[in-house]
Order: structure tokens, then C-alpha cells, then sequence
């Protein structure tokens, strides 16, 4: 049924993550297997979803952790109180320093 709710076709190899705070959820979505198509790159000015924002409290340990989990610091866009970063698969991230 997911194959046909998210138009992919079997095996969909999905791992589905909810986290949740009050009444906001975000759901992250991960398919493990081997036919998926490459990350392809996003200009911030492409309509859509381009990138997800996030405030953190320690910038530089949350750089390091990323770092250490296989995440990408996109270095020339590091400005001091902001960053972009990607995930594993690629995806956009914005860290911002909590003021």
C-alpha cells in the first residue's frame, strides 16, 4: 500500500521517522534500496522544498556531530551564526546559532 500511496513501485524499502513536539510533527523518510535515484542538486531559488531550516543551541558541536555521522559542512557557506549542511542523502539542512 505505501508503493501506491507514494507512487514507487515495490520493493519500496521505506524506514519512516516521526518527531514530534506539541502539535508539530516532521516526518523523515529514509528507502534503503538500490535502485533509488541519485541526489540531485536544488537552487535555493527552484520553487518547492529547497532546504529545512533548524535553531540550534551549539552550533559548532552540532557541526562536529554532523561531521561525525557522515554529514557534509558546506564550508563557503559559513557565516558564523548560520550554516548549511547535508544529510547523508544529500539533503539541504540550515543551522542557525539560537540567539
Amino acid at each position: 500500500m505505501t508503493g501506491q500511496l507514494l507512487g514507487i513501485a515495490a520493493p519500496v524499502g521505506l524506514t519512516a521517522l516521526y518527531l514530534r513536539r506539541d502539535e508539530f510533527t516532521l516526518e523523515l523518510l529514509h528507502f534503503g534500496r538500490a535502485d533509488n535515484p541519485q541526489p540531485a542538486a536544488r537552487p535555493m531559488n527552484q520553487p518547492g522544498l529547497t532546504h529545512l531550516s533548524f535553531t540550534i543551541d551549539d552550533l559548532e558541536a552540532t557541526i562536529d556531530r554532523i561531521r561525525a555521522l557522515g554529514g557534509e559542512v558546506v564550508e563557503s557557506t559559513n557565516i558564523g551564526p548560520a550554516v548549511m549542511v547535508r544529510d547523508p542523502d544529500g539533503q539541504l539542512l540550515e543551522l542557525l546559532r539560537e540567539r
